[in-house]
């Protein structure tokens, strides 16, 4: 039976109590010390909340946040994890519907989700400063003037929220706090904001034992590297992605480095400074180390891609990136949605199928099913990729949604369609096709734009690439928006050049009905929070250019 967070984390850190679990710069917590800000932190939190209640996360690259989620778990109350870039109206919406009596928070979230806090039932605020835990060279390094701007608090804001007690972390852990040393610790649910599998942002609900299962395996994948003690994860804790390697982290005893910043991202030179074993982040956030030409990271050992998929060209751009500073580091990518808590496929680099979104994980099933009937299609057939696994959500908060996306088959299994389409191939692996919420209605015809992608990104002079459909008097048209490399950008004959080598591409890979109607050059995509492309503001983008 799975045992509480709490139980779990608490043998890791008795296992490893003077072993480092978490650096931030000069500032090294040793397991010991994390069970004990654990321990301290729960006495506060059965003082101020109710057992059975539930507290909602704000924060998520702060050193406090792991010790602040076990300490919740430990006394009782059922983490709510928030997105920082939520709306005031998002906030309150996910506090009301959770019951959150208690949040954690910076001054920053504080003083932005203040117009609402008081019309939801959270009572108590845990604050977290970034500067607790800003080190020297952050303070020469990052634009400190903001992150202390960030922490200011003031008057107006704490006389608005009359009736609400307000707390700072670092005083509910200082050394002479009592702990709580009760054993107490259930399975809990946890709540995430997802949508991967609907295209759309919907709360769902996981259990202990879900997350656990997906630890397990982020431990596996560790494992897999032979030097894997330094973790540096900058995946946000708030999703259900970042909290599993943050745990994996701690679960199997190595040491997790983390930056105090707004929001994690990758900085090529904290990876420098830190020195980390591994890397693991959003493929759009990993791609800055290819702007990067300061070190030669020979510390570094692998470099693990989760979170959204890694396409096969940016794996080989980041692969040669590295063989020519340092041919050691390995990389692997992860494919998985925010509802099944972690990956559910895994590609090696040893695999030999780089264009494959791998293989399943070890207790993983899929399955590829007809999008429309859910029949099971024979192998080697595109459709809707669908998963089983211990790790999968219990469901949306929204009971309607999860009927959507959960699908039980005959034999009890629960599964779930992630909208994603794709096929098996003959040797097992899983070759991803896009999403069907980007499909494109050619005349009644399906076209994937990943395979229009593809072709493109292999024309010589093409950095990245996005095909999508826009609509032209009710009919979509095929539109590539499409980024030349830098030497190409300002000179107009190259353009030319270069758009009519893509129109030759086209002509002899792609059938006529789906080549690009048009290509458009752009400077940039326009990017997510998590570095993928933003694709309603480059839709308006487009329109607006072919209105021009």
């Amino acid at each position: 039976m799975t045992e509480s967070l709490y139980s779990l984390v608490k043998e890791a850190c008795e296992k490893n109590r003077g072993r480092i679990a978490l650096e931030n710069g000069p500032m090294k917590i040793t397991y010991g010390r994390l069970l004990e800000d654990i321990n301290r932190a729960a006495a506060c939190l059965r003082g101020v909340a109710e057992e059975g209640t539930s507290a909602v996360f704000c924060h998520s690259g702060l050193p406090s946040s792991p010790a602040a989620v076990c300490a919740a778990d430990k006394a009782g109350i059922d983490p709510v994890f928030a997105s920082g870039i939520m709306s005031p109206a998002e906030f309150a919406d996910m506090a009301k519907n959770n019951d959150c009596k208690l949040a954690f928070m910076t001054p920053f979230h504080l003083r932005k989700y203040q117009s609402v806090l008081k019309s939801t039932p959270v009572r108590t605020v845990i604050l977290s400063r970034f500067d607790d835990y800003l080190n020297l060279r952050d303070r020469i390094h990052l634009r400190v003037a903001e992150l202390v701007k960030k922490d200011a608090m003031k008057r107006d804001v704490t006389a608005s929220l009359t009736g609400i007690r307000i707390l700072n972390w670092k005083d509910i852990v200082r050394d002479e706090m009592p702990e709580d040393k009760s054993d107490f610790g259930e399975k809990r649910r946890f709540v995430f904001l997802g949508g991967g599998a609907t295209g759309t942002h919907h709360a769902f609900e996981a259990d202990t034992k879900a997350l656990y299962w997906a630890c397990t395996k982020g431990i596996e994948i560790l494992d897999y590297y032979k030097k894997s003690s330094r973790i540096m994860s900058c995946l946000d804790m708030c999703f259900s992605f970042g909290l599993c390697w943050t745990f994996a982290t701690i679960l199997s005893g190595r040491t997790l480095l983390l930056s105090a910043r707004e929001s994690l991202n990758l900085d090529p030179k904290d990876v420098v400074f830190y020195k980390p074993d591994i890397v693991i982040g959003y493929p759009g956030i990993l791609y800055e180390f290819l702007d990067y030409n300061g070190s030669s990271f020979s510390f570094l050992s692998g470099v693990i891609s989760c979170g959204d998929l890694m396409h096969s060209f940016r794996y080989n751009e980041l692969k040669n990136y590295f063989a020519k500073r340092n041919p050691e580091v390995k990389i692997t990518r992860l494919y998985g949605i925010v509802e099944t808590m972690m990956a559910f496929a895994v590609n090696y680099p040893d695999s030999g199928h780089d264009r494959s979104a791998g293989k399943p994980l070890p207790g993983v099933s899929i399955r590829i099913s007809d999008r429309d009937t859910f029949d099971e299609l024979p192998a080697g057939t595109r459709g809707e990729i669908c998963v089983a696994c211990p790790s999968v959500m219990k469901g949306y908060q929204y009971p309607g949604n999860t009927d959507d996306v959960i699908k039980v088959s005959a034999d009890g299994t629960r599964w779930l369609r992630t909208g994603d389409a794709g096929y098996v191939d003959e040797d097992g692996f899983i070759m991803y096709e896009g999403t069907y919420a980007r499909i494109i209605d050619v005349g009644g015809l399906i076209l994937y734009p990943a395979t229009v992608e593809s072709a493109i990104r292999n024309v010589m002079g093409v950095s990245e690439v996005c095909v999508t459909g826009i609509d032209n008097d009710g009919e979509q048209m095929v539109v590539a928006a499409v980024v030349p490399e830098d030497r190409i950008m300002f000179d107009g004959d190259k353009l030319d050049k270069l758009k009519s080598d893509i129109e030759e591409e086209c002509e002899m890979v792609i059938s006529e009905p789906f080549r690009p109607d048009r290509i458009i050059f752009k400077a940039y995509l326009p990017g997510g929070e998590y570095g993928q492309v933003d694709m309603d503001t480059l839709e308006q983008e487009l329109r607006e250019s072919l209105t021009l």
